[in-house]
């Protein structure tokens, strides 16, 4: 009940795998919206979905439909390849007609035109995706030279490289960690040893981050505020010496 399409926190936009775009580098149109407005609209198809769901109701068929499409469709934001190909690598022995070929997000991501295109859609600062991980020991990095593109996805399985990555973010800085593989996990136990860690540095602040420059705590100083203008008027109203000002940090 708590996932969302994405989740925006601290000008941090959080997304599984992709918002669809184009070759040209524009946001994919798929059922007549595209960029934040279309993730929205999956997204309220989704809350009426598990309603139903809880509440013992039926679906509508054009639901089901949709989450279908949103498991393997080419402009699905879950998806992001031109087609799934499970059955081919069930039962057909070619290689070739197993491969499953990413459209265009990674590259455009990529692109500081399509990056300054997600922070003004979305209103952020980073965009944190995954759905598939990179591949660290071929030299790829988890995040854009600029910090503004973060991949970050759990990897393990075979088919990713076995390993994934985690994001830290503290006051000072914020790095990618890449975890170890299971193999590597189970040969540190063996050894009575740490799992080997590599440490991607994405940012360093010059000014540690207090909780008054997160979301939650702009929410708690509106909420003071609204305290103290609460207690001004009623200060006022009985006949009590209004302060100059109140100021807090």
């Amino acid at each position: 009940t708590k996932g969302k399409t994405y989740h925006i926190q601290n000008n941090f936009l959080n997304i599984h795998a992709l918002v669809p775009s184009t070759v040209s580098g524009d946001f994919e149109e798929f059922l007549g919206r595209k960029g934040k407005n279309l993730l929205s609209y999956i997204q309220s198809t989704i809350d009426r979905v598990g309603r139903n769901y809880l509440q013992g109701k039926g679906q509508q068929p054009e639901d089901q439909a949709l989450f279908f499409y949103l498991w393997c469709g080419p402009k699905s934001p879950f998806f992001g390849k031109h087609a799934m190909k499970t059955f081919e690598r069930y039962f057909c022995n070619g290689p070739v007609t197993h491969v499953e070929q990413n459209l265009y997000w990674r590259e455009n991501m990529q692109s500081d035109q399509f990056k300054k295109k997600m922070q003004q859609e979305f209103g952020v600062k980073r965009v944190i995706y995954g759905h598939t991980p990179v591949n660290y020991r071929k030299g790829l990095h988890m995040a854009s030279e600029d910090g503004v593109a973060i991949n970050v996805d759990g990897g393990f399985a075979a088919a990713y490289y076995n390993r994934g990555h985690s994001l830290v973010h503290t006051p000072h800085q914020l790095y990618g960690i890449i975890l170890p593989t299971p193999d590597e996990i189970k040969e540190a136990e063996r050894k009575l040893e740490s799992a080997p860690l590599d440490i991607e540095l994405i940012d360093e602040f010059s000014q540690p981050m207090k909780i008054k420059d997160t979301i939650a705590g702009k929410t708690l100083m509106a909420e003071r505020d609204q305290i103290i203008q609460l207690l001004l008027e009623s200060a006022e109203q009985n006949g009590l010496r209004r302060p100059v000002a109140i100021t807090l940090d």
